[in-house]
């Protein structure tokens, strides 16, 4: 499945195996730009961007990011479609540890529920992007929650020639 066409399914049509999905590849590899050009296609839909940083608060670490990313789905539900992407989100859920007691475990475990869809998550598509997929914890990306997609960040021959042939649409060339 393409993100487009995984987007399209839960957005429209309320078809959605998986909640989201974790696009996964080195820096640079446009992850960030696939999620920015599909959304500048799809006026339609709100987007919620969020860093993980952008959800601390340093009056309460652990429960002010809980607390901030709650807001952030209720705010998707409110206003869907939408698409909450997270640059970076393998600091938002890392993997837990085994005891269950780190800080960041409260973390994980409440994005977990959300994604679960504890309220239901209707015509919301939730993105990440990584380029540690190493250290995301595993069962974000178990079936039904989120998908993994891998950017290599290189493009075919025939995508290559889509972007000319788009960018030259309303180029007026010469016939000489």
């Amino acid at each position: 499945n393409s993100f487009s066409e995984m987007a399209n399914n839960c957005l429209f049509y309320g078809v959605s195996e998986e909640k989201g999905v974790v696009l996964n590849g080195p820096p640079g590899s446009g992850k960030t730009f696939l999620v920015r050009s599909w959304l500048s296609e799809n006026s339609d839909v709100h987007d919620i961007a969020a860093s993980p940083s952008a959800l601390q608060d340093p009056g309460n670490p652990i429960d002010g990011v809980v607390d901030n990313l709650e807001k952030v789905y209720d705010i998707a539900k409110m206003i869907a479609p939408t698409v909450v992407f997270f640059d970076e989100g393998d600091a938002l859920a890392p993997k837990r540890s085994g005891s269950g007691t780190a800080p960041d475990d409260k973390i994980t475990n409440r994005f977990l529920n959300i994604i679960d869809g504890e309220v239901q998550l209707n015509r919301v598509f939730t993105t990440l992007t990584t380029n540690r997929l190493d250290i995301l914890d595993p069962a974000l990306i178990r079936s039904k929650r989120l998908a993994v997609m891998e950017i290599s960040g290189h493009l075919r021959k025939e995508d290559i020639y889509k972007i000319i042939e788009q960018a030259l649409t309303d180029v007026p060339l010469s016939a000489a």
